[in-house]
């Protein structure tokens, strides 16, 4: 009887406590399920060995706009691409799998490194914005790490198939 009673209790821990995940999945304190089409993208990559900022914001309808310069302030271009149906759609698939909103605000690097790189990344819509920020080196959840990749591949796209 008590290790019927014990195992239902672990039963229902394990609903509760896939019901408090579930409610993680959700975007912000709005109750937000999903990221509307109305939604903007920011995010900038910064530092590396060249000192280099790249600034890119990405609008609800895929048109995208990328300002790299070298942190110094030299050598600034700007590129601008309206993405294909199918690479928003697949930047927005990425984004979603990233759940922005239930990250935390900050990923600091335990320990700096040389040439490393600084990123920040910004979700805005009706009135509700989130702003991620980490580093190189830092300990980031796995949605996180598998995001930066696609910053990087989006802008190399922006920037050479304008």
């Amino acid at each position: 009887m008590k290790t019927l009673f014990l195992h239902g209790l672990l039963i229902l821990s394990g609903i509760c406590v896939g019901i408090a995940i579930a409610g993680c999945n959700s975007l912000g304190s709005k109750g937000h399920n999903s990221i509307p089409e109305s939604a903007t993208y920011e995010y900038w990559i910064t530092g590396g060995a060249a000192g280099t900022s790249q600034h890119t914001t990405i609008d609800s309808t895929g048109s995208a706009e990328l300002d790299y310069k070298f942190v110094n302030g030299s050598n600034q271009s700007s590129y601008m691409y309206q993405l294909t149906s199918s690479e928003f759609d697949t930047f927005k698939a990425a984004f979603r799998s990233l759940n922005l909103f239930s990250l935390a605000d900050a990923y600091p690097a335990s320990q700096q490194i040389a040439n490393g790189y600084s990123y920040k990344i910004t979700c805005r819509f009706d009135g509700t914005s989130k702003t991620v920020t980490t580093e190189d080196n830092a300990s980031i959840p796995r949605p996180l790490s598998l995001f930066l990749p696609v910053m990087s591949r989006t802008n190399s796209m922006i920037k050479f198939k304008q």
